[in-house]
């Protein structure tokens, strides 16, 4: 991860995606927590992250560091779903906020050239070219900040019968995590914290 390669456009907006380390004010520090971060969450997933994985899902995305690390790792067609030109400021944590130029120049600094970006779910189903994908994730943003009933129609669009979905599930909103149990087979805890816990699930159907 020392060779993560984060451009000066990129930086504001990982200091207002990254909360939890936006305390820290020097930059080099910030960004090597930041990518100390990626990879602890890289390898929490990485033992359910399907072998000869083709395509990839990132719900609520931001900046999208998680989705080079397994681009690189795997080289499948990465797809993030997030805003598209907004200013780093967070207003409410339900409302999306990004930019996909600044987030293509992350990409392609990290010699990722081409990737796929979605302004929601639904546009991702009409103009996808993949018919299903094999890991759906969200960090801290769907079933986090927001219902998953939100996105759950969607789900089963994507979903093939090994897809893997790994979501924060906030421990505070028991209603969602009954959601998803009805709706998914919970196969994996990941991480326990205070405020959520990183679950794994697949595709009952």
């Amino acid at each position: 991860m020392e060779d993560l390669i984060i451009p000066d456009s990129v930086y504001p907006y990982l200091r207002v995606q990254q909360e939890h380390i936006n305390h820290i004010e020097d930059r080099k520090e910030f960004e090597k927590a930041y990518k100390d971060g990626l990879l602890k969450q890289f390898e929490l997933m990485l033992p359910w992250i399907p072998k000869n994985m083709h395509a990839s899902l990132d719900i609520g995305s931001g900046m999208g560091g998680i989705d080079i690390l397994l681009n690189n790792n795997f080289h499948q067609s990465t797809c993030l779903v997030d805003a598209l030109n907004t200013l780093p400021i967070c207003k409410k944590h339900n409302v999306p906020f990004n930019d996909y130029n600044i987030c293509s120049e992350f990409f392609k600094k990290n010699g990722i050239d081409e990737f796929l970006y979605y302004l929601s779910p639904k546009e991702f189903k009409r103009i996808s070219p993949f018919t299903h994908v094999d890991l759906i994730i969200s960090i801290k943003s769907y079933c986090f900040h927001y219902s998953p009933e939100v996105y759950l129609r969607q789900l089963y669009w994507w979903c093939h019968k090994e897809t893997v979905l790994i979501f924060d599930v906030r421990n505070d909103r028991p209603a969602w995590l009954k959601i998803l149990r009805e709706n998914f087979t919970e196969i994996d805890v990941l991480l326990e914290k205070p405020k959520y816990t990183k679950r794994v699930f697949k595709w009952k159907k």
